[in-house]
C-alpha cells in the first residue's frame, strides 16, 4: 500500500470491522468475532494519448496538416569521423 501511496501520491485507506455474533443459539457465553477488512488502493491515471481526427472519422497519429522531415540516425563512430 505505501508503494502504490508513493506511486500515484493519492491516499489510500484500509478499515478493519469485527462482526460480533452469538456462536450458537444453545449457549450465551461463546461469541464468534468475524473480521472484515475493506482495502482502497489509489488507481494509477490512466495512459493518454493525443490523436488528429479527420471528416472521414479516422485517427491519426501525426498531424495531416504538419510537414515531416526525412531524417536518420547518424551512429556515433560515423558522425565522429566527419569531426576529425
Amino acid at each position: 500500500m505505501v508503494k502504490a501511496v508513493r506511486k500515484t501520491r493519492k491516499a489510500e485507506s484500509i478499515t478493519l470491522q469485527l462482526k460480533i455474533n452469538m456462536f450458537d443459539s444453545v449457549e450465551e457465553d461463546p461469541v464468534k468475532i468475524t473480521p472484515v477488512i475493506k482495502l482502497v488502493v489509489p488507481e494509477e491515471d490512466p495512459l493518454q494519448d493525443v490523436l488528429w481526427s479527420t471528416a472521414d472519422g479516422d485517427l491519426l497519429k501525426h498531424d495531416p496538416d504538419q510537414c515531416e522531415l526525412d531524417l536518420s540516425s547518424i551512429e556515433p563512430q560515423k558522425f565522429n569521423k566527419r569531426l576529425n
